[in-house]
């Protein structure tokens, strides 16, 4: 039998040689240090609306999530119809580039950088035009100069994912002045929380003067809620209403949003977890430094190696040991801060890798 079920052509592309290579863990207990989690799940509180809200199992959610869309507004103090929400920050980057952009025309996005930003442009059959990152960090300049007639959607993370830098609100400013107003803006903060820079860029201070910028926020990093997929995007009403109508209808769950509308009302609790956090990146980078790994210092929850060349043998020589972590081949290891025991297990791992890097031809230390 010769005919076979046939799929969308794009999906021949997504094995390139430097995309991202899933977190592994081969032996032993699993370090769960791949995939940015909160190390420390929902809180009480969020536990108790979560349980509250499975009695209304058998009911559908509301379109809108209006008590979540709500207590968005008021907190970010914008109208609610700026506020979209939606079953993770995956599902919203694919609706704005559903919405803004078709075959041929261009989506510009930093490399490497959140790599569902690449499979979204693949899968409307937009042309990605991948911008190279500079010492680590994001290129502005660059990326405003790849801007061009075809181009539809322009996307920015802020901290960076995977390499955990950022840019000021002066740097943004300046971009956005560089960009036409015709194209849409889509600034990543996934990891806004985590970032300790007195002058860390903040999208939602640029909305008001920005008809085309779109700022992404999330609830699975700093509010501990990756396995329920909650995020939300706040833009003008133009931009708001095109992605509102290209979702997938009753996409976030009412156990989503009650858990979602739980933790910001909890939010001292989720303040001092994200402190804990901050403080074990912040060790964790210090100690890998100190013990000559090429570390680059990070805004998000997460530290970078940037081990060229060495990054896939190195993140193997880990997932062996029972460490997961994600991979970048050809430039470097994304590596999450979760919690001292896992941090302890890693420099362990590291340094017996260090230990036997000469014979094993794996120079991977500075």
């Amino acid at each position: 039998m010769t005919d076979r079920p046939r799929h969308h052509p794009a999906l021949r592309s997504f094995a390139e040689p430097d995309e991202p290579m899933p977190p592994l863990a081969l032996a032993g207990p699993t370090h769960r240090m791949g995939l940015n989690e909160n190390p420390y799940g929902p809180t009480e509180a969020v536990q108790q609306a979560i349980l509250r809200s499975c009695r209304d199992g058998h009911r559908y959610p509301s379109m809108d999530n209006g008590e979540l869309t709500a207590l968005l507004a008021s907190r970010r103090e914008v109208p609610a119809e700026m506020v979209v929400a939606g079953p993770g920050l995956v599902a919203l980057c694919r609706g704005l580039v559903h919405a803004t952009a078709g075959p041929g025309d261009e989506v510009v996005l930093p490399w490497p950088s959140f790599d569902d930003y690449l499979v979204d442009a693949l899968l409307h059959e937009a042309v990605p035009v991948r911008s190279p990152l500079r010492e680590h960090r994001l290129d502005l300049d660059d990326i405003a100069d790849r801007v061009g007639p075809r181009t539809r959607l322009v996307f920015l993370c802020n901290p960076n994912n995977p390499t955990g830098t950022a840019f000021t609100q002066e740097a943004l400013e300046r971009f956005l002045d560089a960009v036409p107003p015709r194209v849409t803006v889509v600034l990543d903060e996934a990891y806004h929380e985590f970032g300790t820079a007195p002058d860390l860029a903040d999208g939602l201070r640029a909305l008001p003067d920005r008809g085309n910028l779109c700022v992404l926020r999330t609830f699975s990093k700093a509010y501990g809620l990756a396995g329920l997929r909650v995020a939300y995007a706040i833009a003008h009403p133009v931009v708001s209403a095109a992605l509102r109508n290209v979702m997938l209808p009753f996409g976030l769950s009412r156990v989503a949003e009650a858990a979602a509308v739980a933790a910001l009302h909890d939010e001292p609790e989720i303040t001092r977890r994200v402190r804990r956090i901050v403080s074990e990146r912040e060790s964790m980078t210090a100690r890998l430094h100190t013990a000559g790994w090429p570390v680059v210092p990070s805004q998000g929850n997460f530290v970078w190696l940037a081990l060229g060349r060495h990054a896939a043998a190195v993140a193997l020589r880990l997932a062996t040991a029972g460490i997961a972590v994600r991979a970048y081949p050809g430039h470097g290891i994304r590596i999450t801060a979760t919690t001292s025991p896992d941090t302890e297990r890693l420099l362990h791992v590291l340094e017996e890798i260090s230990l036997h890097q000469h014979e094993e031809g794996v120079p991977c230390r500075t």
